[in-house]
This record gives C-alpha cells, structure tokens and sequence, in this order.
C-alpha cells in the first residue's frame, strides 16, 4: 500500500501538469466561493465605500436676524475713560454670549471654538502680540473692522454701544490697559462718529435673500412673458413693428436689463446701434426714417 501511495506521489511530482489538473477543482471552489461571498456582501460595500460627512461645529456660521438699516444712538464718550456699574455688567454678559466661546471665560484664549483656530484667540491677560494695540480705540477698531488673517470676524453689526460695553469689561482682565490720550478718544469719535449716533447696516439671513431673489425672478420672469405677449398681438395691428421686431422674448429680455434706452430718443438711437442684431430687432431698423424710429421708441417705451 505504502509502494503505491510513493508510486502516485511520484507521478505527482514529476509531473507538474498533473499536479496542477488536481489542484484545478480546488481553487476553481476557492474562487467562486470567494466571489459568491464578495456579491452577497457588495450593498455593504458600496454603502461603507464613502466614509460618512462629518460637520465641523466650530465652522457652523450663524445665521443672522433680520435688522433693518438704522442710525443707533449716541455715545456719552465719557464712558470711556468712565465706565458705569451697569455697562460694565451689560459687557460681560454680552462678552460672555459672544466672545467667550473663543477667547475663554476668563479671558485667556483657551474657548472650546477657538481650540481649532489658527493663530489661536486672543489672550487678553497678556501684553504681548495685539496686532492693533491694547488702547480703548485700537480695540474698537479690531471690533470694527475685524483682524484679516485671523479668526477674528468684524463685529460691526453690534450696536456701538454693547461694542464699547465690551471692551469695558475685557479691560478689567487686562493687567494694566494701555490709556487713550484725550486726542485719541476725539479721534476715535471723528472716524466711528459714535458721539452723533452709527449708522447700522441692516442683516437679511441667506435663506430670506435668497426667496427674495427667487421672488424678484419669478415677477421679472412673469412682466417678460405679459409684454412679450402684448408684443405678439400687437404686431397684427402694426405693420411698422411687425416688420422691425425679429425675436419677440429677445427684445424684452434686452429692454428690461438695460433701461437706458429709455431715457431719450438719442439714448435709444445709441442702444440701437450697439445692440444691432442682437437685441430682438431686424437690421432693417439701420434703414428707417427718423420719423419711424421715433415711433417704435414711444411704443416700446409704453410697453417696457
């Protein structure tokens, strides 16, 4: 028995075409049993193929309220040099709502938003590295204008006097304040105008702007489908119109997004030949009389 199991190892191995003919049905299972596998799993694949979107919290922009233009309040500059009790507490509390996710409670540049930024928040307990200085009004203008570079957006939208409250509390965390000279407070004012009131900007948030603009769009596109129709039925009735106008909806579009030509007749003659062919109206147009052009400007005047 042992003579014929070294006989068919034998032939075996001196015989590598045999080998491989036995090893065939082998790896033929191997590879359907992998590729059956390989299908049954394939949703899980392709589902798992692309890792999961992560959003970035401290990336998240607020949206903003919607304000109306305004001219805020006059300052009392004396409360620069001077500030009451009660602005000081109004300052850390609205310090607390907006600048302490950065800059830390206390001050000192370790918030829990500013852990990605870089360069990191301003710390304020130390005296070292203010790009605009540690003066009343150079810390104004950085809730202006904003720091470019940096995390430090511009604050121009908050009332002049919660910006100065502000800065009246993150001053009693500095060690020892830099001191405006009273040419720097007269300054301050002639360039913010805080003494006379601000003027604000108003705030429309992006999802409002944007049903606005789809809004101002949807009527625009309405007004240019009535007078494209008024247009149409209009050249059955005049011939002169009916034989300058090319592209009814061309013409419209043209007339609607530059109005100029509506000024005077020389403003139209001027549109005419700057727009000539592309603007909905025949060449033809080059040709006509004075008198004619005339015409087609008061009856396309009346209808735009």
């Amino acid at each position: 028995m042992k003579s014929e199991k070294d006989n068919l190892f034998n032939k075996v191995t001196g015989n590598p075409l045999l080998y491989i003919a036995l090893s065939y049905p082998y790896i033929l299972v191997v590879l359907l049993s992998m590729g059956f596998l390989y299908i049954n799993n394939l949703p899980a694949i392709r589902q798992n193929s692309v890792p999961p979107a992560l959003s970035d919290s401290l990336k998240v922009i607020p949206e903003l309220t919607i304000q109306e233009p305004r001219i805020t309040s006059a300052v009392d500059l004396a409360v620069i040099s001077a500030p009451t009790p009660a602005m000081l507490e109004k300052g850390k509390q609205l310090y607390t709502n907006t600048c302490s996710s950065c800059h830390g409670a206390e001050g000192k540049g370790d918030g829990t938003a500013g852990v990605a930024l870089n360069p990191k928040p301003r710390n304020f307990t130390g005296k070292d590295g203010w790009k605009n200085g540690r003066k009343f009004s150079q810390m104004y203008k950085t809730l202006q204008e904003g720091i470019a570079g940096s995390g430090m957006p511009a604050y121009d939208y908050i009332p002049a006097e919660d910006r100065i409250a502000i800065i009246s509390h993150v001053r009693t965390i500095m060690p020892q304040p830099d001191v405006d000279s009273p040419a720097e407070i007269a300054k301050l004012d002639e360039t913010y105008k805080l003494s006379k009131g601000t003027e604000q900007p108003g705030t429309i948030p992006v999802a409002n702007s944007e049903k606005i603009l789809l809004g101002n769009n949807a009527a625009k596109s309405i007004s240019i489908d009535n007078i494209t129709s008024r247009i149409k039925n209009l050249r059955t009735e005049n011939s002169l119109l009916d034989r300058v106008v090319s592209n009814d909806r061309l013409l419209v579009v043209t007339l609607i997004n530059n109005q100029s030509w509506k000024t005077d007749f020389n403003a139209f003659q001027n549109f005419l030949s700057v727009n000539l062919g592309k603007n909905g109206l025949s060449t033809v147009v080059v040709s006509m009389s004075k008198d004619d052009l005339n015409q087609i400007y008061f009856l396309l005047k009346g209808l735009v």
